[in-house]
Order: structure tokens, then C-alpha cells, then sequence
């Protein structure tokens, strides 16, 4: 039994692809079987928090609450520091997808705390991701550029292709379009299709995507584009649910501005605007009504657009009450300076 439950589980491990998260979950069911018939609650737990990223990946966010839940029961029952770090993270993962941000940083700190004290290697990248992720909603983004001067080189080997896009996205968030398309024309010479397909894939693709459109790089645009389309109804989520990236329409949304496709942008803002609130994503339907209400009002002969002042002033209004006002500033600028290019 042990050895079939490693076999599930390296087989897991092999669908770690942005096109395996289907196939993941019917694997991660006959891990959750074998598992259990063999005991090991480490395993189970695991496979549980897998799960439930792998559920808003599909944006299915009951199915996900049910997954973390089985999850809580196994850290209980088990009592030891590595299954309580690993929920705290998951469970802070899915508080910042909702603005649930009411000690969030006490949250975020004390999984550093529980990794740390059982040495878990991971506990620090984990920590840096959840801190980059929040900060780059409510600020102040200068914080967030000491983090990757400093504290990211302290992550040892952490070879997340992430963390080389992490710059260029910060730089495209500060507006500072110039130094965006440098750290860009880093990445891009060693070639988009060398970036690994695992689990980090997504969110990477999107992250450039957004960076492509800010400084109007039409070539890795397109490529990019074709890479993230087949990909267009799933959520960015990292695994274990450390952060959530936003629908992967959005940034497909950003491309469609960059190229003048105004009915392919309109398509892909209403698609992530749905898909965000049926998730529960408060901060980025936020950011998302205000994306997609100034792009409309960016159009010729839009000015009187109602509905997109409405979609502008609903958004900063809640954008206000999260405290995210950082978040909601930068989508402004970037729709704006993405469509007068």
C-alpha cells in the first residue's frame, strides 16, 4: 500500500503543467484513497491543500472551502508544527483572495514564524511571494522593491521562474516603463518556451503579459497571447493557494488594449469581472471594474458612458473599504497608459 501511495503520488507530481490541473484532481482522489487506507496524514493533508488550488484554478470556490476544511481536521488530528504552517499559509492564501486583509499581516508573519521553527526550506520564498502579493495591493510599493533587492537573493536556490518576472512587474506597477522593458528584454532572450510549464507557469505567463502590454512590446505580445489563450477561463492560483493571481482573462484583456482589438478586450474584462465575483474575489473585481470601466471611458465618443462610471466608481468605492487603494491606482495609470499608446 505504501508503495502505491508514492507511485499516486509521483504521478501527481508529473501533471504539474498548466494543462494537468483536470487530470491532477482525478490522480489526487485515488491519493486520497490509498492514503488513507495507508495512514499517512502528511500525504492526505498535502494532497488536500494541492486540491483545493487546483478547484479555484477552476473557479470552483465551494469545492475549495471544502478542501481546506478536510485540511484543518488532518493539522488537528495530527498536531504537528508542519501541517499547522502549511494550513496557516493555505488559509492566508484564500484570505487575500477574498479581502479578508483584517490581520493579515500578523497572518502572514506567524506562517514565517511555524515554518521557520521547523526548519521547513520553504517558509521563507512562501513568505516572500504572500508579502509581494499583498503589499502590491495596498502598498506602499517602495517596500516591495527593498524586498527584491534584499530578501529575495536570501531564498537560497528558489529557482521560481516568478521570481525573475517579479522586477519587470514591479517596475510596469511603478509606471516606470523604461526599466519594465528592460527586465522584459531580460527574460525574453533566453525565450518564453524555456520558461518551465509547472506550477508557477500561469501566474508567470500573466505577469509578462501585463508587463508586454504596459510597454507595447507587439512581438512577445502576440507570443504570449497564444501561449495564454487556451488557458483563458482558469484563475491564477499558486500552489497550496499561497496567492491568487486574478482571472488569466485579465491579462488577456491587457493584450487585447495593447493591439487595438476592442471587442476582444471588452470580451475578456467581462469574463474576469464574472469570473472574480463568482469566486468571492473582492479586492480584484475591484481592480478589475475599475480596469475595464477606464478603458471604456479611454475610447472615442465613450465619455458618456454610465455604465463605466459606474463600473470606475464601484470599484474605487470598494477598493476604499479594503484598503487597497495602491491596487486600485495602479490599474488606473496602467489601462491608461496602455490605451494611448
Amino acid at each position: 500500500m505504501p508503495r502505491r501511495c508514492e507511485a499516486h503520488h509521483a504521478l501527481h507530481f508529473v501533471l504539474e503543467t498548466p494543462e494537468g490541473w483536470a487530470q491532477r484532481r482525478s490522480v489526487s482522489a485515488q491519493i486520497l484513497a490509498t492514503g488513507a487506507q495507508a495512514r499517512r496524514s502528511d500525504l492526505l493533508l498535502e494532497i488536500r491543500l494541492e486540491r483545493m488550488a487546483d478547484r479555484l484554478i477552476g473557479g470552483d470556490l465551494a469545492g475549495a472551502e471544502v478542501e481546506l476544511d478536510e485540511a484543518r481536521t488532518l493539522a488537528t488530528q495530527s498536531q504537528h508544527p508542519w501541517s499547522r504552517w502549511l494550513v496557516q499559509v493555505s488559509s492566508t492564501g484564500l484570505a487575500l483572495l477574498r479581502g479578508d486583509f483584517v490581520g493579515i499581516d500578523a497572518a502572514i508573519q506567524g506562517a514565517l514564524a511555524l515554518g521557520q521553527r521547523v526548519q521547513n526550506p520553504w517558509s521563507v520564498p512562501f513568505f516572500m511571494v504572500q508579502t509581494f502579493f499583498w503589499r502590491r495591493q495596498c502598498g506602499p510599493l517602495d517596500v516591495l522593491g527593498a524586498l527584491l533587492r534584499g530578501a529575495l537573493p536570501a531564498a537560497g536556490g528558489w529557482s521560481s521562474s516568478l521570481v525573475r518576472v517579479a522586477p519587470a512587474a514591479l517596475c510596469a506597477d511603478l509606471g516606470a516603463a523604461s526599466d519594465a522593458r528592460r527586465e522584459l528584454e531580460r527574460i525574453a532572450a533566453d525565450g518564453f518556451s524555456r520558461i518551465p510549464r509547472d506550477r508557477d507557469w500561469l501566474a508567470t505567463m500573466a505577469e509578462l503579459a501585463a508587463v508586454c502590454a504596459h510597454v507595447g512590446d507587439k512581438e512577445h505580445s502576440a507570443e504570449l497571447e497564444e501561449l495564454l489563450a487556451p488557458h483563458a477561463e482558469q484563475q491564477v492560483v499558486l500552489p497550496y493557494v499561497i496567492c491568487y493571481g486574478g482571472p488569466v482573462a485579465r491579462a488577456l484583456a491587457l493584450l487585447a488594449i495593447a493591439r487595438r482589438d476592442d471587442r476582444a478586450a471588452r470580451r475578456h474584462f467581462e469574463a474576469s469581472l464574472a469570473s472574480a465575483a463568482a469566486l468571492g474575489a473582492e479586492p480584484w473585481h475591484a481592480r478589475l471594474a475599475v480596469a475595464y470601466g477606464t478603458y471604456r471611458l479611454s475610447r472615442a465618443g465613450s465619455r458618456r458612458d454610465a455604465a463605466a462610471v459606474d463600473l470606475v466608481r464601484a470599484g474605487e468605492d470598494k477598493g476604499r473599504q479594503l484598503g487597497i487603494e495602491c491596487a486600485i491606482r495602479s490599474e488606473q495609470q496602467r489601462i491608461a497608459f496602455i490605451a494611448e499608446r
